[in-house]
């Protein structure tokens, strides 16, 4: 019971209505404040600096919102020791994947492995029944997100994998890939192993941020069903993918309206990328950041870029296009007023120096060779003027 006691009125004039609890309410253990939104927030941007760790450790409620945070977004950088065995004990947990022997032996070095070697020898069914001792990973955190893998199957948004040499890269992620049905970023950076079959396993029509920068064995046929899938794509970088080529790059514009960021730059292979996909490219997509270093470009292709993008062409990159003229420049000096980054290095028969000063002088940061940095302070200086050129941060 509570006793209610009537206020006659505030200093605003207000009736104000006093709760008084009783004994018995006096007594009853206070209550913690739970709110799953604002710890949420508050973990997301612990989670920027891998602070979040230790909040699993305060409470249940605390984990389950930090264990949620967490599952989120699974980043496996190269400069984290094992990193690729990491990702393997990853696939473990997450989707039951079992690694053959010569992964065991790379996880687990100082083990006897004789037993498993003798399993091997056996029927099938004999080697499942001793594979499910040897693979037991004595790992609490393993241990523990297991009993919940389920929700965290569907948790899971952003995958991140970089620098992996191993061969045997493909097989953990197609295990993985089975699960991962709500990934919306999905990053593969200098996978050198990495081949079509297993990234058309990740697909879905959530993925709105791809990148298989510097995975060269990547070609057409994964792009193709991106472009059929992805409908909502806005981020694709395929750096040094030199096997992909107008064919699919045309269907990706045909398709992906919402793409702001595509980067086809490479360092061989350059017939692949033209006028053709480029075009489509700049009519057809809301594309603001272009990567095209190295692609065969002409200055009738960034013509079209250019009138075509105008001031919502933010960023371009066309170092070692070798066939750019002054004519190029031009185009991009009156059309793209919002550019803040023009990268253009070794396009020798480019130089406009007085175009570039301009630029310059918008504060458009610029990527220049020596030769061509040297050139242009030389003509600034005939000219009574002084101009820096800023080049972005990489």
């Amino acid at each position: 019971m509570s006793t209610v006691i009537h206020s006659p009125v505030t200093e605003l004039g207000e009736k104000v209505n006093l709760t008084l609890p009783t004994k018995s309410c006096a007594r009853s253990p206070p209550k913690g404040v739970f709110l799953p939104e604002l710890l949420d927030q508050i973990f997301i941007f612990l989670a920027l600096d891998n602070s979040l760790h230790a909040c699993t450790l305060v409470c249940k409620d605390w984990y389950t919102c930090a264990s949620r945070v967490l599952w989120q977004k699974v980043v496996f950088e190269d400069n984290q020791i094992n990193h690729f065995e990491k990702f393997e004990e990853f696939a473990s947990a997450f989707a039951s994947w079992k690694p053959p022997l010569h992964a065991i032996r790379r996880l687990l070095p100082l083990c006897d492995l004789g037993p498993f070697q003798k399993a091997h020898l056996k029927n099938s069914s004999d080697e499942c029944d001793v594979n499910a001792d040897v693979l037991t990973f004595h790992n609490p955190t393993v241990d523990a997100t297991s009993r919940n893998i389920e929700r965290y199957h569907r948790i899971l948004r952003h995958l991140s994998l970089r620098k992996v040499k191993d061969s045997s890269i493909n097989e953990p992620l197609l295990a993985v890939a089975k699960y991962a049905k709500d990934l919306t970023h999905l990053d593969m950076y200098i996978c050198d192993y990495l081949v079509d079959t297993t990234v058309m396993a990740f697909i879905t029509p959530n993925l709105t941020n791809i990148s298989f920068a510097g995975c060269h064995q990547i070609t057409d046929t994964s792009i193709s069903m991106i472009a059929k899938t992805c409908s909502n794509l806005i981020h694709l970088d395929l750096r040094a993918c030199g096997s992909v080529s107008d064919a699919s790059i045309s269907q990706i514009a045909q398709s992906c309206s919402r793409l702001r960021h595509l980067n086809v730059g490479r360092i061989r292979e350059g017939k692949r990328i033209t006028f053709a996909s480029v075009k489509l490219i700049a009519e057809l997509t809301d594309v603001s950041v272009l990567g095209l270093a190295g692609c065969d470009l002409t200055d009738e292709c960034i013509q079209v870029l250019a009138q075509a993008r105008g001031n919502g062409l933010e960023r371009l990159s066309v170092n070692n296009c070798h066939k750019l003229t002054n004519r190029s420049i031009r185009h991009v000096l009156d059309h793209c007023q919002r550019l803040s980054v023009f990268e253009m290095k070794e396009c020798h028969l480019i130089d406009d120096w007085e175009a570039i000063t301009e630029l310059v002088q918008r504060k458009v940061l610029m990527t220049l060779c020596d030769q061509q940095n040297r050139a242009c302070v030389k003509w600034a200086k005939s000219q009574g003027k002084a101009v820096k050129v800023r080049a972005p941060i990489k």
